[in-house]
């Protein structure tokens, strides 16, 4: 269930392990593994982008201001936990304009 903290802020997630596995489960539900026969090995297919409001959708908040204002007034953990998402998003889309 939520709670609500000091300033009206909905705890959601009431550790930054449950953010953390939430996150995972986003970006997990972005690709699905195929077997790439030339290599030998299953490698990840994208079956939709990830994103940043995607993500925020995908954990229950109603905005990307309302996932950063979360983190905001929650301990440093939970800011880490979307920090830590928001360096995959970016090193996704490096390796993409890469390729």
């Amino acid at each position: 269930m939520s709670k609500a903290f000091g300033s009206g802020v909905i705890c959601i997630y009431p550790t930054p392990d449950s953010l953390a596995a939430k996150v995972d489960e986003y970006f997990d539900s972005c690709f699905i593994m195929k077997h790439n026969p030339k290599l030998g090995v299953d490698m990840p297919f994208e079956i939709k982008t990830p994103t940043f409001s995607g993500l925020a959708r995908f954990l229950g908040f109603g905005s990307r201001s309302a996932l950063l204002n979360y983190c905001n007034e929650k301990d440093e953990r939970f800011k880490d936990v979307i920090n830590d998402a928001k360096l995959r998003l970016e090193e996704y889309y490096e390796a993409k304009l890469i390729h």
